[in-house]
């Protein structure tokens, strides 16, 4: 059942990407975070690793806190994207005030005021 649950993401993030409604470059994190956290949820060891690794007795809020700091990664590579999609539309929004400030300069040189 675990499984098909990593599977069925796997296959809605394939279908976004064919569709282009994801960049491939912002998906690619978001797969490799299903795959740890699709290893992660299937396998023991790797639990009770995270578990020792943070010092916890308990496998499943290792696992959670591992979710939650891969989460948190993904949240920050997003937060980047939008940075940038901000500064590409500041950029484009000064050009064109700078391009209808000349065009009004001109008509202003030509009408003779």
């Amino acid at each position: 059942m675990r499984i098909l649950f990593v599977l069925a993401l796997a296959v809605v993030m394939f279908m976004l990407i064919r569709r282009r409604l994801i960049d491939v470059d912002l998906s690619l994190p978001w797969m490799l975070a299903l795959v740890v956290l699709g290893f992660t949820y299937n396998s023991y060891y790797v639990g009770d690793r995270l578990a020792d690794l943070f010092g916890m007795s308990n496998t499943t809020t290792a696992v959670i806190f591992a979710s939650i700091f891969i989460l948190f990664g993904l949240i920050l590579i997003l937060l980047m994207a939008v940075t940038r999609m901000q500064r590409q539309q500041d950029l484009l929004l000064r050009r064109l005030a700078a391009a209808e400030l000349a065009a009004q300069d001109a008509r202003w040189a030509r009408s003779g005021v």
